[in-house]
């Protein structure tokens, strides 16, 4: 049986960090239709999921009703990052949810994963939306670690998530009595 994501919960949007500058040669900014094929190939790699298809991107990003916008960074033409704004009032009303956030695994580790997710909160800011929400696996520890930084803490919704945060938070060098 698949393990539940864990949740995250960024309390309120009115402290968001700074816009850190991107490097030389990338750019932010939004997806449409005609970056379909490039955020499949995209979020197929960073994801490991072979199942990341022009029309998965489409149903699930650039065409849902509860997708406010879906950024990119690239650099040149090609896409390397991207998140999105989802909207749902109804599991997290007047919150920003963080999906979908993927990194070119080729060029992680130069924080263009906080960058795009940054640009996903200050976009609920402009939204008028009160806090943030995500979910993340385990396993992902430098994005749970960029999580963190962005001021999301860990949130308890099934009986084995104090144990799993315990364990992601050990695994990160925190300690977890600070977070839970």
């Amino acid at each position: 049986m698949r393990q539940s994501h864990l949740l995250m919960h960024r309390p309120t949007l009115t402290d968001l960090p700074e816009m850190p500058v991107l490097p030389k040669a990338f750019a932010l900014d939004d997806c449409n239709e005609s970056d379909s094929e490039a955020l499949a190939e995209l979020l197929g790699a960073a994801f490991e999921d072979p199942l990341w298809t022009v029309e998965r991107v489409n149903n699930a990003l650039l065409r849902a009703s509860d997708i406010r916008r879906t950024f990119a960074i690239r650099n040149d033409a090609r896409i390397v990052a991207t998140a999105s704004l989802r909207y749902m009032p109804d599991r997290f009303p007047s919150a920003a949810y963080v999906h979908w956030v993927a990194v070119d695994p080729m060029i992680r580790g130069m924080r263009l994963g906080r960058i795009v997710s940054l640009a996903v909160l200050r976009l609920g800011v402009e939204q008028d939306l009160h806090d943030a929400w995500l979910e993340t696996d385990d396993f992902r520890l430098p994005a749970i670690a960029t999580y963190l930084g962005l001021g999301f803490l860990p949130a308890l919704r099934g009986e084995d998530h104090s144990e799993r945060w315990r364990i992601a938070l050990l695994n990160l060098g925190r300690d977890p009595a600070h977070y839970l």
